[in-house]
């Protein structure tokens, strides 16, 4: 037999648990040891322990511009989750933007910097310019705009390869090849050129 004169059971930790104690047997049934027994045979004596999982494991999930760190919609948090465990998550819809594959992510959850992220493309496909073509009455005409704006797009009329001060039209020399553009979290589209024509 040896005598043991530290008869403490060692601290220990690991990362994503809380630690419930040591047993002497792989099953981890039975009462934990407390104390290491004053005296025990000559050998290898092992002993287990015991983990559970922490379940104050928090994920966040982000919806992203492509190839960017720009928000396209809020960030979602959650806690309260379990350590090791998987998470599955799918790409939300976001007006004005198409979600890029993969749209779907399972995330094994580590004790902290759990992150998945999604992408997204703006889509412009909504859009369409018209242009017309009408005799000079005095009053003032517009190139006409299709699509579903967003309140934070910028929309631009070019003609000439300068940016027009209006989209209003009232003079003969006001005629021109116009082009409209949509500027969305500085992704751009741009029409072709219609004719916004007022004859004499």
């Amino acid at each position: 037999y040896q005598v043991v004169d530290d008869r403490a059971m060692p601290s220990t930790t690991r990362e994503g648990y809380t630690f419930d104690g040591w047993y002497d047997n792989a099953q981890l049934s039975g009462e934990a040891v407390a104390s290491l027994p004053e005296e025990y045979p000559v050998g290898t004596t092992t002993y287990y322990a015991k983990w559970a999982p922490r379940n104050d494991i928090a994920y966040t999930v982000n919806y992203y511009l492509s190839g960017t760190s720009v928000e396209v919609a809020p960030s979602k948090s959650v806690e309260g989750q379990t350590m090791d465990t998987e998470v599955v998550e799918n790409a939300i819809n976001v007006a004005g933007y198409t979600a890029i594959a993969p749209t779907s992510e399972t995330l094994k959850l580590a004790a902290e910097d759990n992150v998945i992220t999604f992408y997204y493309e703006a889509d412009f496909s909504s859009f369409s310019a018209r242009g017309f073509d009408v005799v000079y009455d005095g009053a003032a005409h517009e190139v006409e705009l299709k699509g579903d704006l967003l309140s934070d797009d910028t929309v631009e009329y070019w003609a000439n390869g300068s940016q027009l001060a209006s989209n209003e039209f009232v003079e003969v020399v006001d005629s021109a090849k116009v082009t409209v553009k949509v500027i969305r979290n500085g992704v751009e589209w741009s029409s072709d050129p219609v004719d916004a024509t007022i004859a004499k």
